[in-house]
């Protein structure tokens, strides 16, 4: 009794609606009746999504005649995980748990988060667990595609051969496109765990890996953007990097020191730009060949332009020169420009060789 009133309690303070809910139900149609039950599995690590875990099965329910089921409780993980939701036999044991892949396939890999609600259709299931739809799970519904668009058909070609083993050839170039189609999946989609799911599903990952590193090392970027939190992304990352350090050895990322080598080599450039202009600025100003005097020039300047320049020949200053002319300073200053620029030439030492020739003319 006391044990009924502290649940009751307990149950009161924390109703069952406050704790996160899940439910999976929906119809499997069955002509062959070859199922009884189908149960819900947790997978905790990408690394088990080939062979099942007897004590991660958290949920199950049977099937009815029509093939109807539902499985709901409450307290799986908080946040997106991968599930497996499997079929067993009628003539299977309970308890007696395990899963087949290949052409008949008694499994499906599906997304949940703590509060799902997913709604499973199949249309003919008495052949394999397969071609489904996830009502509103986009993410169930793209690993289904894996497994229906990509493994089924390679399991499907191989089952083509009636030798007792295919020839290694045809094993490679099946393996081969398999793991192109799969690359190409996880490339494209938007979600982050089927793409890791079609990664893990590579029928030789290390190898693929070899081929194609950039391909793996561009993946982890893209989904730790997307969802650097979940346990799949660090686990499917850890697992690039170990690989990474052990075929190719310690990489370092050389974007930022290249980025700082180049924006130094270009100030570096800039700056001997600059020293070589303003250098041969003055060695074209010290060899500077002076233009020899033309009378056509010499007779553009005025009579009073051509006495200041006679008196700057006789190095005089401006204040000199306009108390021998009788002029005021900023006149003689405006002559000397009206010089220059007529001559074209910039210094008073320049001024004296062209009085100087001029004399000789």
């Amino acid at each position: 009794m006391l044990r009924l009133s502290a649940l009751m309690l307990l149950y009161s303070l924390f109703p069952l609606a406050s704790y996160a809910q899940y439910k999976i139900d929906g119809m499997l149609t069955d002509p062959q009746q070859t199922w009884g039950r189908i149960h819900l599995e947790y997978i905790p690590s990408i690394e088990n999504l080939n062979h099942l875990v007897a004590k991660n099965v958290v949920g199950g329910s049977p099937l009815d005649s029509a093939g109807n089921f539902s499985i709901e409780g409450i307290g799986l993980p908080a946040g997106k995980h991968l599930y497996r939701v499997f079929v067993m036999k009628k003539t299977s044991k309970a308890g007696n748990y395990g899963i087949s892949n290949g052409m008949v396939r008694n499994f499906n890999l599906v997304v949940l988060d703590d509060d799902s609600h997913l709604n499973i259709q199949c249309s003919d299931v008495s052949a394999s667990f397969a071609y489904c739809n996830f009502t509103n799970n986009p993410e169930s519904q793209a690993i289904a595609q894996l497994f229906d668009q990509i493994t089924a058909p390679i399991f499907s070609e191989l089952a083509k051969d009636t030798t007792a083993h295919p020839s290694e050839l045809k094993v490679q170039m099946l393996s081969k496109r398999s793991s192109d189609l799969l690359k190409n999946f996880a490339d494209t989609t938007s979600y982050v765990i089927p793409g890791i799911v079609a990664l893990q599903m590579l029928p030789d990952f290390e190898a693929a890996f070899k081929e194609t590193p950039q391909f793996f090392r561009d993946f982890t970027k893209k989904i730790s953007a997307q969802d650097a939190q979940s346990p799949y992304v660090v686990e499917f990352n850890t697992k690039v990097e170990t690989l990474d350090r052990r075929l190719f050895g310690q990489r370092t990322d050389w974007t930022k020191p290249m980025l700082y080598f180049f924006m130094g080599l270009s100030a570096l450039l800039l700056a001997l730009v600059f020293k070589m202009r303003t250098k041969l600025k003055q060695y074209e100003a010290a060899n500077a060949q002076p233009v020899a005097p033309d009378k056509a020039v010499l007779e553009n300047l005025s009579p009073k332009e051509l006495e200041v320049l006679l008196r700057l020949a006789d190095g005089n200053s401006n204040k000199e020169i306009a108390q021998l002319l009788f002029i005021e300073t900023s006149t003689v200053k405006s002559h000397v420009n009206k010089i220059y620029q007529k001559l074209s030439i910039s210094t008073r030492q320049e001024a004296r060789r062209w009085a100087d020739l001029l004399d000789k003319t």
